[in-house]
């Protein structure tokens, strides 16, 4: 869970690494050093959405599908939308 002014708001996220073989950032070929750098980032972000509650995907797909579930768990449990 996320609190935003008071509210609490379900929150999905997506965190995907960077893979090691071909990664570019805006025209650049990143080393092995910089993709490993920027993925223990990657894990300290994941650390700390866990730690919150919220819900952690690690694609666009598994996130969407997690919003499904979130989605039908508050319209089914909590009654706060409709469907």
């Amino acid at each position: 869970m996320y609190g935003i002014a008071g509210q609490e708001k379900d929150l999905v996220v997506v965190v995907e690494d960077i893979a090691a073989e071909g990664a570019a950032i805006a025209g650049e070929n990143l080393s092995g050093r910089e993709v490993e750098d920027l993925n223990r980032g990657r894990l300290f972000v994941r650390n700390l959405i866990e730690e919150g509650g919220s819900f952690l995907a690690d694609t666009l797909d598994s996130a969407l599908s997690a919003s499904v579930q979130v989605r039908t768990k508050l319209v089914f449990v909590k009654g706060l939308f409709h469907a």
